[in-house]
């Protein structure tokens, strides 16, 4: 049922979660003498860019499972819509994994900079900057908010509609 707008507000729900799985949440280069490292914060840890490759600094292995988890719940959530009661709930039951991603996002972010403030001692912080991944949750739980007023006012058609036979 693509006609559904809510359907389409799950769909940008599920691209934008999908889009946090892969995006980095934010960059930081580091200049130490004549050696340059990028440090980034993706969905599954902190990864160090050096002359050697991709090092995993610090796992973050419960907020990616958290995103993988959010992913998968969207997408059945949009594919459900034969089921508006069992969608109803587990909507609002996506909006808090999103709000919970949120919070692992300022969690990580706040982290990030406590590390930028232990490394701007000892080396060169050349610059740090935050992606558009990091409204992604905000964005994603308005969606998810939206969707969920659909299907309610669905639910409630119908349920009308039966009123009247």
């Amino acid at each position: 049922m693509i006609q559904r707008v809510q359907t389409l507000y799950f769909l940008a729900a599920v691209v934008l979660s999908i889009l946090m799985l892969c995006l980095p949440f934010a960059t930081l280069q580091i200049v130490s003498g004549s050696e340059s490292e990028t440090l980034k914060l993706t969905a599954f840890g902190f990864r160090q860019y050096a002359e050697g490759g991709p090092v995993m600094v610090v796992r973050t292995t419960c907020f990616g499972i958290l995103l993988a988890l959010i992913v998968a719940v969207a997408v059945w959530i949009t594919f459900s819509y034969r089921k508006r009661w069992l969608q109803i709930r587990m909507s609002l039951a996506l909006l808090i994994m999103e709000a919970g991603a949120q919070i692992f996002i300022v969690y990580y972010l706040v982290k990030l900079r406590q590390s930028v403030a232990m490394l701007s001692s000892e080396a060169l912080v050349q610059f740090q900057s935050y992606a558009v991944t990091d409204v992604f949750p905000v964005i994603s739980m308005i969606l998810i908010w939206l969707g969920y007023r659909g299907v309610v006012k669905d639910e409630a058609l119908i349920r009308s509609l039966n009123r009247i036979r």
